[in-house]
């Protein structure tokens, strides 16, 4: 019987003994994700490699019949060459690399195992100037060599989280639209009413995420701090844990009326802060590779007018000042002037509370990520077309999504040297 890798870097172990004892979940469909994941393992081994939580615990577990967990420490498992040395250890027959660990991939592919790398990252060319950061030659050598193991036979698709994440996959790596499948979460109900700038308080911006450079908790801290300057203006949640979060809540202790770190809390408290809060405010950096976060989608289902950095996995989406307000990455006063914008124009507010539901239904190009997983165990080498069906060239004119991958198609690979789609200031 064929046996399926899953490498991902969320703790599953953790998630699935937490559900088991009857716990909550932290985010949008990780219940569903996790008990699919469980019945898969009922007709096919699966084993699902992820980092260790804090709470440490044993290496290999079995967590039900057909269903192992490889809980590996972080060192480790960032380490390099630790995709090869998995899959010698577990010798699979299908992957399902849900990160861009190229080592897995290589080794997973050149033993002619199908692979099916499932992603939720978006890929930029790198500038010749990001060339002189460390970080800048550490994606060009990703870029390369994913580039290269794209072309594998073995390697049957490559998923992607929402349209510009695809795309990225053909307009960076040089993947064929046949071969790039865009897939999405179980879909949100979304808030009836719009809102409306408060008048009786300050407005509430909420931040759902890691708190870490990458994802611009510290510009996001910042940019509020200089809106703040002269008289309080906003009030700044965090809700999530990472490496800001000390720093963070040491700065809300002096500063309590107008920033709140809470650490990370249960979907269906962070629903709730949602509904009562004013803006939603996504800053990632560039060198973030995000796909579409679910402080974003999520934000938009509850009309919540949105500020984002101007990440191509964004731009690709929405319409500056129509979807939400752009401002540049790692620069605080720039988004700083956005909220600025948005607290000071109620009939703005009102307009992109307005076109979030338009703009949260666009969202949806491609299957979801239950279907394209399941058909890729179903059919690991696509003797049925299952890949051709759910792929970005299927896209038909009219469908949502089409005119965007049209106007995108690139007859090879995008050198790495191109403009980067937009501008990477220093942190101020």
């Amino acid at each position: 019987m064929p046996g399926l890798l899953i490498y991902q870097t969320g703790d599953y172990r953790t998630a699935f003994e937490r559900f088991a004892e009857g716990g909550a979940e932290t985010y949008h469909d990780q219940r569903r994700s996790v008990d699919f994941v469980a019945e898969i393992a009922r007709t096919c081994p699966v084993t699902v490699a992820h980092l260790s939580g804090p709470e440490g615990g044993p290496r290999t577990q079995e967590l039900a019949p057909g269903l192992t967990s490889i809980a590996v420490p972080p060192p480790e498992f960032h380490s390099r060459g630790f995709g090869r040395r998995l899959v010698a250890e577990v010798a699979p027959d299908m992957a399902l690399p849900r990160s861009p660990n190229v080592g897995l991939i290589d080794a997973a592919t050149a033993r002619g195992c199908p692979t099916f790398p499932c992603l939720a990252d978006t890929f930029a060319p790198v500038e010749p100037a990001e060339l002189l950061r460390r970080s800048g030659i550490q994606r060009l050598r990703l870029n390369t060599a994913l580039r290269r193991v794209a072309r594998r036979p073995a390697l049957v698709a490559m998923g992607n989280h929402s349209l510009g994440a695809t795309l990225s996959l053909h307009r960076v790596l040089g993947l064929p639209l046949e071969r790039a499948v865009p897939w999405e979460w179980t879909r949100l109900a979304i808030r009836e009413t719009t809102r409306s700038l408060p008048q009786d308080r300050l407005p509430e911006v909420l931040f759902v995420g890691t708190l870490s450079e990458a994802k611009g908790a510290g510009d996001l801290a910042d940019a509020v701090a200089c809106v703040n300057a002269g008289q309080p203006r906003l009030r700044l949640t965090l809700i999530g844990d990472g490496p800001l979060r000390p720093a963070l809540a040491a700065r809300a202790q002096s500063s309590p009326q107008t920033l709140q770190v809470t650490g990370p809390l249960p979907k269906a408290e962070v629903r709730a802060r949602m509904a009562a809060a004013d803006i939603a405010c996504i800053p990632s950096r560039l060198d973030y590779a995000e796909g579409l976060p679910n402080a974003l989608v999520e934000g938009l289902a509850m009309r919540l007018p949105v500020v984002a950095s101007a990440h191509p996995a964004y731009t690709a989406r929405f319409r500056d000042g129509q979807d939400c307000l752009f401002a540049a990455p790692s620069n605080p006063a720039a988004l700083a002037a956005c909220l600025l914008r948005l607290a000071d124009d109620p009939l703005l507010f009102a307009h992109l509370s307005e076109r979030a539901a338009t703009a949260y239904r666009s969202l949806f190009v491609g299957a979801s990520w239950y279907d394209v997983v399941g058909a890729f165990v179903a059919d690991p080498v696509d003797r049925t077309g299952w890949v051709a069906r759910h792929a970005l060239s299927s896209l038909a004119p009219g469908e949502e999504g089409h005119d965007v991958v049209a106007a995108r198609r690139t007859p090879r690979p995008t050198p790495d040297t191109e403009e980067a789609p937009c501008p990477h200031p220093e942190r101020t």
